[in-house]
C-alpha cells in the first residue's frame, strides 16, 4: 500500500464503516465494526475512480 492512499470500509449495503489513510510506510489500520462481510476500497487520491479491491470477510 503505498503512503496517502486512503482506505474506506464499507458495508455490503454501501454505509460507509470507517475511513483511513495509509501511513509512511504503507501500513493501515482499519477495525470492523464485527463480525460479517465487507469491502475495503483503496483509492490512490480523492478523485481516484478505481473498484474495490478487497472483499474482507470478519470473524
Amino acid at each position: 500500500m503505498s503512503a496517502g492512499t486512503t482506505l474506506t470500509l464499507i458495508s455490503l449495503i454501501g454505509r460507509q464503516l470507517g475511513r483511513r489513510a495509509a501511513r509512511s510506510d504503507g501500513r493501515y489500520s482499519l477495525l470492523p465494526p464485527g463480525a460479517g462481510s465487507y469491502v475495503l476500497y483503496a483509492a490512490a487520491n480523492a478523485t481516484s475512480r478505481s473498484p474495490p479491491l478487497w472483499w474482507a470477510k470478519g470473524r
